[in-house]
């Protein structure tokens, strides 16, 4: 006898099929997004701070002295390395002052911080959006216009700090990642990412 369409049981059995395909398929889709995504960070962090790099070298002779392009005091810059030298921590001591002949402890180093938009508007990083906000008030403008994003989740890092110091006459960079990482409620330049206009 013919036999039309597919019985309860093969239906339920290919349903059944499908369901384990996307078990097995969805996280590890998840999985690949995210993976990529903070490959795409990383990749980011390292364009600021080798920007950075270069903004310190073309200012060297002034915050050497304990000066910055933006008329405020460079402090010294405390690092903590790991055995194989890389960068575990670092402080920035906003009430030490130095002049270029002061003698700084064996981990203090002469330095200042810059914000992510001071990189841009010095010429050594681009905007990843223009124009975003041709509506916006002019305190808006500042912070929703011209963008730097975050692309783990497209939250604006204008205002995050890339710390610039000097050390054995060379000059390194250290992105803020983890005040970065916090989400400010309001925009400002702050060390934190803040949420775009239209969230």
């Amino acid at each position: 006898m013919k036999r039309n369409g597919f019985t309860l049981v093969e239906v339920l059995a290919v349903i059944v099929v499908i369901g384990l395909i996307l078990v097995i398929t969805i996280p590890n889709i998840t999985k690949i997004s995210k993976q990529t995504k903070m490959k795409a960070y990383d990749t980011k962090v390292d364009l600021i701070e080798h920007a950075a790099v270069l903004y310190g070298l073309e200012n060297k002779s002034l915050i050497i002295k304990g000066q910055t392009p933006q008329n405020q005091v460079s402090s010294t810059v405390t690092i903590v390395t790991d055995n194989k030298g890389k960068v575990t921590s670092l402080n920035f001591n906003y009430n030490k002052a130095y002049s270029a002949i002061e003698t700084l402890n064996s981990n203090e180093y002469r330095g200042n911080y810059v914000l992510i938009k001071d990189l841009v508007e010095a010429n050594q990083l681009n905007w990843d959006k223009e124009n975003q906000c041709p509506n916006c008030t002019t305190t808006n403008k500042t912070y929703y216009d011209n963008v730097v994003v975050n692309p783990m989740d497209n939250s604006i890092i204008n205002g995050c700090y890339v710390y610039i110091y000097y050390k054995n006459n060379q000059v390194y960079a250290h992105f803020d990642r983890d005040l970065c990482n916090q989400t400010s409620s309001y925009p400002g330049f702050t060390g934190k990412q803040y949420n775009p206009v239209n969230n």
